[in-house]
């Protein structure tokens, strides 16, 4: 608990870390504790997101909160709960001090948790929420009943995580399923109403948000572009970010037949969680395989970051407790059938000691990693909050434009981060999520916004290729070069005579 608390307070030196999501956040955030709206960096309604952590942010500028330092204490604060709410899961769920102890101890020692806690993210918050989510529910299984209070503390848990993250809505099924469960002595009818109960209440926060994007035109998860990932690349990036846990995903292949023989090992504790009818293992399952199929879903439905252990987060504790389940139910079956598998006691030890050194190495290797990159982000800091990019020539050359004049960049969060201009609108982008239709799409779309005289200046950062002097003719565009700098170059723009 304690180890991971200081590697986020080290690493956070130079303030939280920021990535475009960060950006977008305390854009929202800000223009929150202004006006009450919120506004993306673009100026646009905010739709892509739900509202939750930005109306948070917002309230800590309100009340004169530093936001920075603000960020880094919640995440302090999280990142302790997560530790200790991982240790009251797998207890809970496993039935064992002991092995408690080893799932937060494999949380807790884990590089990606460090890093992922360092960062203006969503999920620190959303990762408590579904612990406490799971650990109310997991003891109310072991005593038999969960209580009415218990039973609306985790509805709203829920709701309030479903208005951080659209993912939550993996959290009501399960909310609903543990409620019935837990509650079938009382009869059916009253187990049922109990589960609808629980599922109204952690139904609020996404109807809620769902409603407020529907009154600005949008969808109820908000206006999103298809994605251009194939399945074979969504899986590989599975495997191998549950191998990454272990191994360093730069070991790409190591990574994926680790993940993968992981994954194995998940499959057959789910598969022994309903042999044995375990409700508190059925809910951890239910949730890790629903999150996991949203997870895929959303990769092939939108435009999102590949799957990464951000993404895998707020299910890392739950896959702990599935494979160290798998691992003990394994092993119970091996000793059932010594003779069929020929391994006597002495062999069994042997292999437990080996497997148990592995973990070993694999934790200290894994704390020590997170050890360096802390150390590292201590002092470059981190994302566009490092001294590089809060330095940016081109960006702080935005501040000297005249006011009121619309301003496009190839990396908007970062104009807006460095430069405080605002609005900022993001040039149109490519890649390998996003598919060549989308991208044309978006070019045509600039190219009205120039043409309407929305868009005056373009700040093009090094590395962005897609729109230039040579290319923009193609769309109707003009760019005419005012200034060069050494992270990148400034144009005025126009519609092309």
């Amino acid at each position: 608990m304690i180890y991971p608390a200081v590697l986020v307070l080290v690493g956070s030196l130079h303030g939280p870390g920021l990535s475009p999501d960060s950006v977008g956040y305390v854009a929202a955030a800000r223009s929150f504790a202004e006006s009450g709206a919120l506004l993306t960096i673009s100026g646009e309604p905010m739709t892509i997101w739900p509202p939750g952590f930005p109306v948070i942010l917002g309230s800590f500028l309100r009340w004169g909160l530093d936001l920075e330092a603000t960020v880094v204490g919640l995440n302090v604060i999280c990142v302790m709960l997560s530790v200790a709410l991982s240790y009251l899961l797998a207890k809970e769920t496993l039935a064992s001090s002991p092995l408690g102890t080893l799932g937060a101890l494999v949380v807790s020692a884990s590089a990606s948790t460090a890093s992922l806690f360092r960062m203006l993210w969503t999920e620190p918050s959303f990762i408590v929420l579904t612990l406490l989510t799971l650990v109310i529910l997991a003891r109310g299984f072991r005593k038999g009943r969960i209580a009415w209070w218990e039973i609306v503390t985790i509805g709203i848990a829920v709701a309030l995580a479903t208005s951080i993250r659209f993912v939550g809505v993996t959290l009501i099924p399960v909310v609903a399923l543990g409620a019935f469960l837990s509650r079938r002595s009382l009869g059916w009818v009253k187990a049922a109403v109990s589960g609808i109960a629980a599922g109204g209440i952690a139904s609020i926060g996404f109807g809620l948000v769902a409603i407020r994007n529907l009154s600005f035109g949008a969808s109820p998860l908000g206006d999103r572009s298809p994605s251009g990932l194939s399945l074979m690349i969504v899986l590989f990036q599975s495997v191998r970010t549950v191998g990454s846990y272990l191994a360093p995903s730069s070991w790409i292949l190591v990574a994926a037949a680790i993940g993968a023989a992981l994954a194995c090992l998940m499959i057959y504790a789910v598969w022994r969680a309903f042999w044995q009818r375990d409700a508190a293992l059925i809910v951890i399952s239910v949730f890790t395989v629903s999150y996991w199929v949203m997870l895929w879903y959303s990769q092939f439905a939108t435009r999102i970051d590949p799957i990464s252990d951000r993404l895998t987060a707020p299910i890392f504790a739950p896959m702990v407790i599935l494979v160290t389940y798998g691992v003990r139910e394994l092993g119970c079956f091996t000793e059932r059938n010594v003779e069929r598998f020929l391994v006597d006691s002495r062999m069994r030890k042997v292999l437990t000691s080996f497997g148990a050194t592995v973990l070993m190495a694999a934790l200290v290797f894994s704390g020590a990693v997170g050890l360096t990159n802390a150390w590292r982000d201590a002092r470059v800091g981190i994302g566009y909050n490092n001294i590089a990019s809060r330095n940016s020539p081109l960006a702080l050359a935005l501040v000297d434009l005249p006011p009121q004049t619309g301003i496009a960049a190839s990396d908007a969060a970062k104009a807006y981060w460095t430069s405080g201009r605002s609005p900022i609108t993001q040039m149109p982008r490519d890649g390998y999520y996003w598919s060549p239709e989308e991208t044309a799409k978006d070019l045509r779309s600039f190219g009205n916004r120039v043409a309407r005289g929305e868009v005056k200046y373009v700040a093009v950062f090094n590395g962005y290729t897609l729109l230039t002097p040579q290319t923009s003719p193609e769309v109707g565009i003009d760019m005419r070069l005012i200034a060069t700098f050494e992270d990148g170059s400034l144009y005025e723009v126009g519609a092309r005579s």
